[in-house]
């Protein structure tokens, strides 16, 4: 028997670090623009009249009826899409 086989490198080159480096600065900022960002406007636009403003408007008749409506309309519909 003769030694272990040396494979033929491959004709495809690793990336070089700075286009790695690049790739991931450019998804990060994706990541922050369209995830991050939205994220905190919804925090500060439900919080910046103050915690003890935001429980009493959740806790509002009509808040808990439409907290009750999403959650059985996401009962049906997340099987429905899951499986059809």
């Amino acid at each position: 028997m003769s030694g272990p086989q040396q494979r033929a490198p491959s004709p495809i080159a690793a990336p070089a670090g700075w286009t790695r480096a690049l790739f991931i600065t450019i998804s990060l900022a994706f990541v922050t623009l369209f995830l991050v960002l939205p994220l905190l406007a919804v925090f500060y636009e439900a919080l910046h009249k103050g915690l003890a403003f935001y429980f009493r408007a959740i806790s509002a008749p009509e808040s808990i009826t439409s907290i009750k409506l999403t959650c059985v309309v996401a009962l049906f519909v997340v099987p429905l899409n899951t499986f059809l």
